[in-house]
């Protein structure tokens, strides 16, 4: 999978890195962006000023980390290092993607 072919299918599957999906979902995901599940992904308690009902679920953000990891894409470096240093969660995390996705 190269860096298209995954922009293509994160935009196709509507997942956002500021949120989180049902472990379920994310499941259904692996095959198009030939991965496997990893159980670790999974968490229940709350995180990022997130407010849960204790559900499990997966951070998308993970999730993208490990789609990126797994076929060497690379993203954005000047998007990446400008995202190291920002102090907003949900800004960090935008920018992330886009530094991956290409422009959104």
């Amino acid at each position: 999978m190269n860096k298209k072919e995954f922009s293509k299918l994160w935009k196709e599957s509507e997942l956002n890195t500021r949120g989180s999906y049902s472990p379920e979902t994310i499941k259904e995901l692996c095959p198009k962006f030939e991965i496997d599940f990893d159980e670790k992904w999974i968490y229940t308690k709350n995180r990022y000023r997130e407010m849960s009902d204790g559900r499990p679920r997966v951070d998308a953000l993970e999730f993208l980390e490990a789609i990126v990891d797994k076929h060497n894409i690379t993203g954005d470096k000047d998007k990446l290092n400008t995202a190291s240093k920002m102090l907003g969660e949900g800004s960090r995390r935008r920018l992330i993607q886009e530094a991956y996705r290409g422009e959104i």
